[in-house]
């Protein structure tokens, strides 16, 4: 969780899809790290991108006007267990009452739209704004499009509409457009969705159309922007790879308690408010206790 300087502004301060959303490679990578959601297939068809190409570059997340009116970020503090969320979110609630986040000016809660994080937020964060994920959203969308256009250029030039769409706030009208996809190609019941192929059109499309349904209140990102709030996770997101390089490899094993103690390490030693130098120096027998007294006295 963070604390940050947000900026407000009287109209939406970047109402067209940044570069990075219309940049084919960008968005195929994006698409296979969400994970769950198939990419377009278009990337490689791109002119001059064969295998003695030179790599693409890929863009920033964010553009220069993102990056000045995005919220500055102030100070970032991590929770980590291998626990379930019933027992996680009392920790997370537990943390931003410690931080005194509750008193806040205005507060956001990000999430990538599953039913269970909104749970949560109703029951521990009731006054923040429920925002999902934009990235999250551009990967059901890249599926809804590979589920009704066999062409990859025409898959593209759908995205690329349904994506605009929803960074304007027009989300209804990609609500209107799936729904006349799906009684094309038939509507199923929810027990024989579960028994199709990840990869058949109508699970892919009623998987996409389920999400926008359940999250539309939560994908007002025109307001959002005004209001300085973030759309996106990826600040907390990037995090985890953080976590893993500590905690995950071949050569790393864990038992559960063992585990579970790295990763409170982990959480501390991330965090940017000084708790674990703090807690070191409380150690009665922590050599870095002593060695900052030792620089203390040579300094007075």
């Amino acid at each position: 969780m963070a604390t940050a300087a947000r900026k407000t502004f009287d109209a939406d301060p970047e109402p067209d899809l940044p570069a990075c959303f219309r940049d084919q490679k960008y968005v195929e990578k994006l698409a296979r790290e969400i994970g769950g959601v198939g990419p377009l297939g278009t990337a490689d068809a791109s002119p001059g991108q064969g295998a003695d190409a030179p790599p693409a570059t890929t863009p920033k997340p964010e553009t220069d006007a993102q990056e000045k009116r995005s919220p500055e970020l102030l100070v970032r503090t991590y929770v980590a267990s291998t626990c379930d969320s019933a027992v996680f979110g009392p920790m997370v609630a537990a943390e931003a009452q410690k931080r005194n986040l509750m008193a806040a000016a205005r507060g956001a809660f990000v999430g990538d739209g599953a039913a269970w994080i909104w749970k949560l937020q109703r029951h521990y964060f009731p006054g923040f704004e429920e925002i999902v994920d934009f990235l999250h959203v551009l990967g059901y969308l890249c599926a809804g499009a590979k589920a009704v256009v066999a062409e990859p250029t025409g898959r593209w030039a759908l995205y690329l509409e349904w994506a605009a769409a929803c960074w304007q706030g027009k989300v209804a009208q990609v609500i209107e457009q799936l729904r006349g996809f799906q009684q094309r190609l038939g509507a199923l019941p929810a027990e024989e969705l579960e028994d199709l192929p990840t990869d058949d059109p109508r699970k892919l499309l009623a998987e996409s159309l389920g999400y926008l349904e359940h999250n539309e209140h939560r994908m007002d990102y025109p307001r959002y922007r005004k209001e300085g709030l973030p759309i996106t996770s990826s600040h907390m997101e990037s995090t985890v790879k953080r976590f893993n390089r500590r905690v995950k490899g071949t050569e790393k094993t864990w038992g559960q308690a063992g585990a579970e103690q790295i990763l409170q390490l982990r959480a501390a030693y991330l965090s940017e408010d000084g708790r674990l130098d703090d807690h070191q120096r409380s150690q009665p027998c922590s050599p870095f206790r002593n060695y900052k007294a030792r620089k203390d006295t040579e300094a007075a």
